[in-house]
């Protein structure tokens, strides 16, 4: 094989490497800041995961944070979008698709505007002293956020009321057989 043919094959290969190797750094910078959005945006989860960074601190269910959450999911929606699947490897192909398929889910439920119906008969502030058995406290500065946390439940309480109230005034209202199971 002549050396141009021999150059132009390995040039070829490089650029489908880089091609490669910049589609797939691109989707796991973006999977990474999408995780720590989330991380972010719901503190109890993060806590629950050992990330003790949120420690003190409960989800804003504020209707402008809501808000704010779902501009940025559509954001990472339309960046997963933008990357070239195709260039992607094997893997990251697989967990590409996964990962646009959550986002993809996320944003669509939007519209169904959950967030107004805050309590229901699997969660909300009426659960929340089941959150300190989901949490890890293995030092004195565990239970010091956890204090801080407990000192902001009423903020996340009021929150939820407006949240529901937000709920009522459009006509948002959960079926009467599941709040007859929300505990007292």
């Amino acid at each position: 094989m002549p050396l141009r043919q021999i150059s132009t094959a390995l040039l070829l290969l490089l650029l489908s490497c880089t091609v490669y190797a910049d589609a797939g750094d691109d989707f796991a910078a973006l999977m990474a800041e999408e995780w720590e959005a989330r991380l972010a945006y719901d503190p109890v989860f993060a806590s629950e995961l050992g990330d003790r960074r949120y420690n003190q601190q409960w989800e804003d269910l504020s209707l402008g944070a809501i808000k704010t959450y779902q501009d940025q999911s559509r954001d990472f929606l339309r960046r997963t979008y933008a990357i070239d699947k195709s260039a992607l490897n094997d893997t990251d192909q697989l967990n590409y698709e996964l990962f646009r398929r959550t986002l993809q889910s996320r944003v669509d439920a939007f519209q169904f505007k959950g967030h107004l119906l805050p309590l229901h008969h699997r969660g909300g502030a009426q659960n929340l002293e089941n959150t300190a058995n989901r949490l890890n406290f293995e030092s004195v500065k565990d239970y010091e956020d956890w204090l801080a946390r407990m000192n902001k439940i009423d903020d996340y309480i009021e929150q939820t009321i407006d949240l529901a109230e937000a709920g009522r005034k459009q006509g948002y209202m959960p079926p009467k057989i599941l709040m007859q199971r929300i505990p007292d």
